[in-house]
């Protein structure tokens, strides 16, 4: 695949401005790139990490095994009281956007850093608000085991075949047709063609299409539900492997000028109350609502406290920032440790919303 490059350092693709290189590094400019990188990774067997913003991970000072994609895509449609965008669109970029349109609904997301496919992945939000609440539905890239079954063929023509979309489970459909034409290919062809992409997933014998030992891969709209939002998580975030490539979500008539108004009142707090280097933003989750990450890091006194370049925020205690010098395990080894001092003067655990990439000592 053309424009792949090997071993990127990615301190310059995350907010942290550390981590080492990726084996495999490209930069997707539309979601149909989005696409062919994920299948070309999988059809060589590799890992696959998507940066959006890099707003809320630590990458290891090893860096990435695999193919690290920085996402790119930047579409936007905005129809009636709902708006599309690609999974790559800065949050920002979509409130205005929206905005732009007359509608809003979604401005508690105009200064969170961080892309559409983040917010949702994570379940992004502040002031009680979050994306979740205002999910219509996705687009996702993920897998879904072959059970080795034969599987039916609806039409023959020649060697080519029209496979029904029962057996999909209605998750493969090509752009601009309906569910009912899913997918078409050649008996002589290895690979097979899934909305518009080539992917060695199955094998056709005699007029029936038989599964492969590999797991299939394919592209599905899903509704709200399907994500299992928690607070700051879905079930992408706890685990479940898919990558999100557009999402919808709801607005609604806004009064432009408070709309405007509270962009900028929200910015000028962030401005007041948060630290201007290099951090994720705020590192652990709220044990609950009357109990506060930052507000038990500073009782348990370690405001300030440092290792390597990495120092707990003097002006927000729930900031871990990169002073200059920080590396990777500098930043994960002071996590640690704010863990363990909180839990020892509170009894409570904190747990991180920022994602830990590549292999840590």
């Amino acid at each position: 695949m053309e424009d792949i490059q090997r071993d990127i350092t990615l301190k310059d693709y995350t907010s942290y401005k550390v981590g080492g290189p990726a084996e495999y590094f490209f930069i997707a400019k539309n979601i149909e790139e989005l696409k062919r990188a994920l299948v070309w990774a999988k059809d060589k067997g590799l890992k696959t990490t998507i940066l959006g913003g890099g707003s809320n991970v630590v990458i290891s000072d090893k860096g990435l095994m695999g193919l690290v994609i920085v996402n790119k895509s930047h579409d936007i449609d905005i129809e009636g009281n709902s708006v599309r965008a690609d999974s790559g669109v800065l949050l920002k970029a979509l409130v205005n956007k929206v905005l732009e349109s007359g509608k809003g609904g979604i401005e508690f997301l105009a200064n969170i850093p961080g892309t559409v496919g983040g917010a949702v992945a994570v379940n992004a939000g502040c002031y009680r608000k979050f994306a979740a609440d205002f999910l219509i539905s996705a687009t996702i890239f993920h897998s879904r085991a072959s059970d080795g079954n034969t599987l039916k063929v609806a039409e023959q023509s020649g060697d080519s075949f029209r496979v029904e979309e029962e057996w999909m489970n209605g998750c493969i459909e090509e752009v601009g047709k309906d569910s009912s034409s899913v997918t078409k290919w050649n008996r002589e062809e290895e690979n097979v063609k899934l909305g518009g992409l080539s992917i060695p997933l199955h094998q056709v014998t005699g007029g029936q299409v038989k599964s492969s030992n590999k797991p299939m891969f394919c592209v599905e709209k899903v509704k709200n539900d399907f994500f299992e939002f928690k607070y700051r998580s879905s079930k992408i975030k706890r685990g479940y492997e898919a990558i999100v490539l557009d999402a919808t979500f709801e607005i609604n008539d806004t009064d432009m000028g408070e709309s405007r108004k509270f962009i900028t009142e929200d910015r000028e707090r962030r401005d007041m109350k948060h630290p201007t280097e290099p951090s994720c933003g705020s590192y652990f989750k709220n044990p609950s609502k009357e109990n506060i990450a930052g507000e038990l890091i500073e009782k348990s006194g370690i405001k300030g406290y440092q290792i390597g370049g990495a120092q707990v925020s003097e002006k927000h205690a729930n900031f871990i920032i990169n002073t200059g010098e920080a590396n990777a395990s500098d930043i994960k080894n002071l996590a640690n440790y704010i863990k363990k001092i909180v839990k020892e003067k509170t009894g409570l655990e904190l747990e991180e919303e920022v994602k830990y990439l590549g292999e840590f000592e």
